[in-house]
């Protein structure tokens, strides 16, 4: 009996006999605080990522193949590990430009640690925000929660054709950090040291 193709197997392979180097860049800077808290600020641009018309593309994909049941409805998976463990966050970049904040304020009343890290997509602003708490309840046990907040940003790609003043259809505007299926995440961890 024929099985259905995968959206992996379905999805371009573009630029396989391309002789144009893939360029990955990471530029940044990380300041520490006399309090030892710290903020770091990094820029990544990766040449392979989606321009907007592939970007386009790559959405009505995702698209079509939910509607023939081949990858369930729109939504990337980005914040898991695929294999059903626990994850706390894979960072797999579709589009070429980003921004990577962090900030992180340690030892506050009774061994607490706050912070917060903010991945930024330059080309439609939609993001990924992760606050942080952790505790140092016993010196070998760690307890932590953190949560995953999309941004949807501003939304160019449509699923289905554009109206014919260029807009999308209402509830069909997609931005890369859209496309997570969740409106919002949350891991609790306890780390036992021994």
């Amino acid at each position: 009996m024929p099985t259905s193709p995968t959206l992996d197997a379905i999805l371009p392979q573009r630029e396989l006999e391309s002789d144009t180097p893939n360029t990955h860049l990471i530029v940044g800077t990380r300041r520490m605080f006399s309090d030892e808290s710290n903020l770091s600020l990094e820029y990544y641009f990766q040449s392979d990522g989606y321009d907007a018309s592939e970007f386009q593309d790559y959405v009505r994909l995702l698209a079509r193949a939910g509607a023939m049941g081949l990858g369930g409805p729109i939504g990337q998976t980005n914040l898991g590990s695929g294999s059903g463990l626990p994850s706390k966050f894979t960072f797999d970049p579709l589009r070429r430009h980003y921004l990577i904040a962090g900030y992180s304020k340690p030892k506050i009343h009774d061994d607490w640690t706050v912070g917060a890290t903010l991945i930024e997509g330059l080309e439609d602003l939609s993001g990924l925000l992760s606050p942080t708490v952790s505790w140092n309840a016993k010196e070998w046990l760690t307890l932590s929660f953190a949560g995953f907040i999309p941004i949807p940003g501003f939304g160019t790609a449509c699923a289905v054709a554009k109206n014919p003043d260029g807009s999308c259809p209402s509830g069909q505007s997609y931005s890369e950090y859209s496309l997570i299926p969740q409106d919002v995440r949350v891991l609790f961890e306890a780390r036992a040291f021994y």
